[in-house]
């Protein structure tokens, strides 16, 4: 198939199962669930569509919190939520879900990080108070 015709197809493609109108809706479900989270060590949420990143830093000092960052990626992922790590001294936790996630997965992937926020935070200052 040439490029144009791919091209074309792909963008039927996209607004035949409205992808597109799906990443703005799940994109927004997902930053609004992360900025329900009020922990002290989350310092920022950044979201452009589906991309979002979680920096952690320490609120008096804005010193980037990495071994925060990591406990919670290596918490996520042993409950089944793939994450990576990288910004500021890789104090930023990214989640990259794929353009056809569901309500329901973005659902599970709050709670999943909810739950390893409060496993990693709970007992120290950063405690979150997450509620979506």
């Amino acid at each position: 198939m040439p490029a144009p015709a791919a091209v074309a197809r792909l963008r039927g493609v996209l607004r035949e199962q409205a992808i597109l109108e799906n990443v703005v809706a799940r994109g927004n479900q997902l930053k609004n669930g992360l900025y329900g989270c009020a922990g002290r060590a989350v310092a920022e949420v950044r979201s452009i569509g589906l991309m979002v990143g979680i920096e952690f830093a320490d609120p008096e000092t804005n010193a980037p919190l990495p071994e925060i960052a990591r406990r919670v990626r290596d918490e996520c992922f042993a409950r089944g939520l793939f994450c990576a790590l990288g910004g500021r001294n890789d104090a930023t936790l990214r989640l990259l879900p794929p353009l056809i996630v569901s309500r329901q997965e973005v659902d599970e992937a709050l709670s999943i990080l909810d739950d390893a926020l409060r496993a990693v935070t709970w007992n120290s200052n950063f405690a979150p108070s997450c509620d979506w």
